[in-house]
């Protein structure tokens, strides 16, 4: 079994130090031990896990600690833990998990069923059917004393659990007990010197569990531990049939699982320096899906034009357009619809020329066309440094003008910082001479 104690206060008290040296952050100090595997018919312990151990721990980032801080089950937090979980599962080659559009309306243990779900599903295990009313009484009595859910029978194979104190967030507990439990971690469990519970809660969450896997999952708001989560996994569950003691609950997961949406790799796309094509990915999480590709605006291509997709693939959509244009790539899947706005930029030219005080340029897009009402930037370099001098609009034929005071020793170019259908440009800085009054007797 893992124990994980995040307790916020003890850790800040107990830990600060910790924090301070490591870089982790204070919202879990984990206590990690292995899968406890209580067997009724032979189970091969060793059989090779389908995802290995990360090659080292992950830190929650800046935004996370700052979102979580205020609130852990605020937006922004949620948010912030979310896309750390995903940069962790993008260093190990899964997608990335995408909730449920209901996932904020789901009770507590509801939604450590899906994470739970939408970790095993990344990586090509079975996932749990659904929570069991009988295991969930069990989570809920470990939850309630900051334990470990320990069954005394089951009526499965295999048996695993997790416990989390100190946070309300299952994707907190699932960021810690996935992805910050290995050597070097707050993982009391996992030291240098022994290294037998390091990643056990991680282990737990992705044991190859026989089917049918079901789960149970409980949180208690207040404990001597602060909010304490706890969930157990039973696999070859033979009681979870309907009118079995351990029947799940509704909703069960094929129910939930219909709310996921693809994940795209972009929510928008440019094809820069005039690049004909680009790709979009599309991703779906944790259940297969066809996901329809269609322009619905501009003159632009996709192929192909659908993408049927198994749990956890990902599909790569080609998308051409005409130089200088925009248009619109529409997606359709089981879980919605989503627009993806569509760019492509034509490359321009910028030319300056200086005489005395007078600095000209001219701004034209590919094939000589002059580019009218674009900004253009007169920048000044002195002794290796640049500064912006002033900023003007081309007129109608594509010039621009400046007066300066030149110098010696400065030197004076244009810029173009380009657009969504244009490309950036610049001249090379040219060295400015100062005027030479004469004097007249």
């Amino acid at each position: 079994m893992s124990r994980t104690c995040t307790s916020l206060l003890t850790t800040v008290l107990l830990a600060s130090a910790l924090v301070l040296a490591s870089g982790h952050a204070a919202f879990a100090k984990v206590l990690t031990g292995h899968a406890r595997l209580a067997t009724r018919v032979h189970v091969n312990v060793l059989r090779a896990r389908t995802s290995g151990d990360p090659a080292s721990n992950r830190q929650l980032s800046a935004a996370s600690n700052q979102a979580c801080s205020a609130d852990q089950l605020g937006g922004a937090c949620q948010q912030a833990v979310l896309a750390d979980i995903n940069a962790a599962r993008a260093s190990e080659g899964i997608a990335p998990m995408i909730l449920p559009g209901n996932y904020s309306s789901l009770t507590t243990p509801q939604q450590l069923l899906v994470v739970a779900n939408l970790e095993r599903i990344g990586r090509g295990l079975i996932p749990a059917q659904g929570l069991s009313g009988s295991l969930n009484l069990i989570a809920t009595v470990a939850a309630l004393a900051d334990v470990d859910p320990h069954p005394s029978n089951i009526a499965g194979d295999a048996v695993s659990a997790n416990w989390a104190g100190g946070t309300p967030s299952p994707l907190l507990a699932d960021f810690m007990w996935m992805y910050d439990d290995g050597p070097g971690s707050m993982n009391l469990d996992c030291t240098y010197n022994n290294t037998s519970g390091c990643w056990g809660h991680r282990h737990d969450t992705l044991f190859p569990f026989d089917a049918p896997l079901v789960m149970g999952a409980a949180y208690a708001p207040s404990t001597q531990d602060g909010p304490s989560l706890a969930e157990l996994f039973v696999g070859g569950d033979t009681a979870a049939v309907i009118g079995g003691v351990d029947a799940v609950l509704a909703p069960t997961w094929a129910t939930i699982s219909q709310d996921l949406q693809f994940a795209l790799s972009a929510t928008s796309l440019v094809l820069s320096h005039g690049a004909g094509s680009g790709q979009l990915q599309i991703s779906a999480s944790a259940r297969g899906m066809t996901v329809s590709a269609q322009v619905t605006s501009g003159s632009w291509q996709v192929s192909p034009s659908s993408c049927t997709l198994a749990p956890g693939q990902s599909c790569a959509l080609t998308v051409t357009g005409p130089s200088g244009s925009k248009g619109a790539l529409t997606l359709i899947g089981p879980g919605g619809v989503e627009t993806v706005p569509l760019a492509s930029q034509a490359p321009t030219s910028l030319h300056m020329s200086l005489a005395g005080s007078l600095v000209r340029g001219h701004l034209t897009a590919s094939g000589g066309s002059a580019l009218a009402g674009q900004l253009i930037t007169l920048y000044k370099r002195v002794s290796g440094r640049t500064s912006v001098v002033s900023r003007a609009r081309t007129g109608g034929g594509g010039g621009v003008s400046f007066h300066v005071s030149p110098h010696a020793g400065a030197a004076y170019g244009l810029s173009f910082a380009g657009s969504t259908t244009l490309t950036p440009a610049s001249t090379a800085p040219v060295q400015g001479h100062a005027s030479r009054r004469k004097h007249h007797r």
